[in-house]
């Protein structure tokens, strides 16, 4: 059923604009004005330059059509210049994520945040979101693929875009956002094979969200729908390569070639086990941000709960330390241990981390709680005055 009554405010419309804006002058004044080493493959296929056919990334190929008819010279630039647009939107829609995440996940923010769907409502809401895109913008591999058509902005703005999604229809529970979702999920995968391995944790999220509703004939048949017409962009580059005339290759021979690119990297043990381990600082925050935590777990004395609530301050405050570092690219940074890999969706997940914990510290660390009988421990005093500082 459609939620009517949410209007979105300042944080939630004008901000991620804003953001987005900012982004783009900053990809646009760093860009690269020609090509590198990760750019020179997908230039050279965008442009001509080689003759193979472009069996890969057959989104990326019906979006830089129009590119084709520009001079050659001016084609890297151009392309440079889309991909900062891509970067741009992304941070964006990471802004505008951050401003629609939930805050009643433990007792403590149940007990401050009191405004309709729990989004962020203080003073000091727009800090997050901020502070997230911010993190995200100057991070090293984001800016590298940001100034510099590699493709990886592209998958990173429809994975930002589909999480955008779910969050858009958490608040108005308006099911044209699932609609849009389950589309745009069968176009990425054609074009991006990290999507089917993400697929298990958006489906329990889908059906996290719905509850039994999901299992719904009708809603399941809709969505098989949308995406079965967004996985048909899968055979969309083989036909044309046939009907250019080319008979070098059959058509299941360009198809096959991309589904078992897809399929060696999907299935590929070590990097999985690589994933897993990257994981910790960009998945697994997340989860801890999903669980809608009880309000005590069976303490009998008020030492018990305060200690409970230190704890969970202590949990929040790690995850948000790690998520900052995590961007500087340490040792244990996608960077470093992805092997050339981007992994521009884990640091995206990372950032969205960021927003969320940052916006716990500002609302659990400063403001006090709304019900008056809530008495603070000596612990709890101890730590609130070092952010209202």
């Amino acid at each position: 059923m459609q939620n009517k009554h949410h209007q979105p405010g300042f944080t939630q419309s004008v901000l991620p604009w804003a953001v987005a804006a900012g982004a783009l002058v900053i990809y646009l004044v760093t860009l690269n004005h020609w090509v590198n080493v990760r750019s020179l493959p997908v230039v050279a296929k965008i442009a001509g330059w080689e003759w193979t056919p472009f069996v890969q990334m057959p989104l990326l190929y019906f979006i830089t059509i129009p590119f084709r008819v520009l001079p050659a010279g001016v084609q890297p630039v151009a392309l440079n210049i889309l991909s900062a647009v891509f970067g741009a939107l992304t941070v964006g829609l990471l802004a505008g994520s951050v401003a629609l995440l939930p805050h009643d996940r433990t007792h403590e923010q149940r007990l401050r945040e009191r405004s309709e769907f729990s989004l962020l409502s203080t003073p000091t809401s727009w800090i997050p979101p901020l502070f997230a895109s911010l993190a995200f913008v100057f991070q090293l591999t984001m800016w590298e693929h940001s100034t510099s058509l590699t493709g990886e902005s592209l998958d990173l703005l429809i994975f930002a875009y589909l999480i955008r999604c779910l969050l858009e229809f958490r608040v108005s529970q308006n099911e044209r956002w699932l609609g849009k979702f389950a589309l745009v999920y069968g176009m990425g995968i054609s074009n991006n094979y990290s999507l089917i391995a993400y697929f298990p944790a958006f489906l329990v999220a889908l059906i996290w969200m719905r509850g039994k509703r999901f299992f719904r004939t009708a809603f399941l048949g809709r969505m098989a729908g949308f995406g079965f017409v967004g996985l048909l962009l899968y055979l969309a580059l083989p036909l044309i390569w046939l009907l250019n005339g080319d008979v070098s290759y059959s058509f299941w021979d360009l198809l096959k070639a991309n589904l078992i690119a897809q399929k060696i990297l999907v299935f590929d043990p070590q990097l999985r086990s690589r994933v897993l381990i990257l994981s910790l600082t960009s998945v697994l925050p997340l989860l801890m941000m999903g669980i809608r935590w009880p309000s005590s777990f069976g303490e009998t004395n008020a030492a018990g709960a305060a200690i409970t609530n230190v704890m969970f301050r202590l949990v929040h405050l790690v995850f948000l330390i790690a998520g900052a570092v995590t961007m500087l690219d340490p040792k244990f940074s996608p960077r470093n241990l992805g092997w050339g890999i981007p992994f521009l969706s884990l640091y995206y997940l990372t950032a969205i981390a960021i927003g969320y914990y940052s916006g716990y510290v500002l609302l659990v660390f400063t403001d006090p709680a709304k019900k008056n009988w809530q008495c603070q421990s000596d612990a709890l005093r101890f730590f609130n005055p070092v952010f209202l500082t």
